[in-house]
């Protein structure tokens, strides 16, 4: 399922994303790209499976897209974050949606 928002915000998700990948070394220097086989082996082996071509579209220079619901909550799992602020980079959830209507 592809989650349709601004393409703005999937870039800033895409590179939000490629930040915590180069964090935990996912990231190779050199060959200037990133490790997505070796991050989904991660993301099993922390009990957050994440395919690897889902991975993929999530970091590619055009076109990203945006991770499910279901798919954010894994993404915090892996990251140890919690799941809305995953959500929240990806455009999912504002903060004005976090806010109590009076």
């Amino acid at each position: 399922m592809n989650i349709s928002v601004e393409e703005e915000t999937r870039i800033a998700f895409r590179d939000w994303l490629r930040g915590k990948l180069k964090e935990l070394e996912f990231y190779n220097r050199r060959g200037d790209h990133y490790l997505i086989r070796e991050f989904h082996k991660y993301c099993d082996e922390a009990g957050h499976p994440i395919d690897e071509a889902s991975l993929g579209r999530y970091l590619r220079d055009e076109n990203p897209v945006i991770p499910t619901p279901e798919r954010c909550r894994a993404l915090g799992g892996v990251f140890k974050i919690r799941a809305i602020d995953v959500m929240i980079a990806a455009g999912l959830v504002r903060q004005e949606d976090m806010e109590v209507v009076a």
